[in-house]
């Protein structure tokens, strides 16, 4: 059984746009200074803990064009097993084409038991994606997780939104949009 989790490049919030960069006709289309949104992180996160505690793999699934290697290969540094690279331009689909492209790649992975998103994108916030991917694959959504666990064949998986906790259980496929919850900050390996 695999966790999938979406990823996708933003501009790093912490590097200015330079003036050059926000008048050019490739602005909005083609991204500078890369890394992964906060909330993709914490999914990834997420997902590696379920690996860590429940040993199933982990798939990276990236969507966009002109990735640099070193973000390609960033998940499988942390932990992933495999990376889906889909070369696909998302600025230039809505939100519903985003999903159909992710819902068809999904076709490809073998035995996905879950599949994990940021509750939103560190770009444009809209949080719609992981709404219209599981209606795309028919699926249940779960919004705001906040942790998920797998026990006997069923996930549990906890949610939290305006100071209400609240645990659900499922034994299907489900979409579940992470949040930061404190105890999902991605592991960076050091090196000596």
């Amino acid at each position: 059984m695999n966790a999938v989790v979406m990823m996708k490049p933003i501009h790093d919030p912490q590097v200015p746009l330079t003036e050059s960069e926000i008048s050019s006709p490739e602005f909005g289309f083609r991204e500078t200074h890369m890394v992964y949104g906060p909330y993709d992180e914490n999914a990834l996160e997420t997902a590696l803990q379920l690996k860590d505690r429940f040993a199933i793999g982990v798939i990276a699934m990236i969507m966009a064009e002109d990735v640099p290697d070193d973000l390609l290969r960033q998940p499988l540094a942390v932990g992933a097993d495999q990376i889906i690279h889909i070369p696909y331009g998302s600025w230039s689909l809505s939100p519903l084409e985003v999903a159909h492209v992710l819902a068809q790649a999904l076709q490809e992975v073998n035995d996905p038991g879950v599949i994990l998103t940021g509750i939103q994108s560190g770009d444009w916030d809209t949080g719609f994606v992981p709404m219209a991917l599981a209606a795309s694959l028919e699926c249940g959504y779960v919004g705001h997780v906040t942790d998920i666990q797998r026990v006997d064949s069923q996930w549990h998986i906890w949610r939290r939104e305006a100071n209400l906790t609240q645990h659900l259980v499922t034994d299907t496929l489900v979409v579940a949009a992470v949040t930061s919850s404190g105890r999902n900050n991605l592991r960076y390996h050091t090196m000596r």
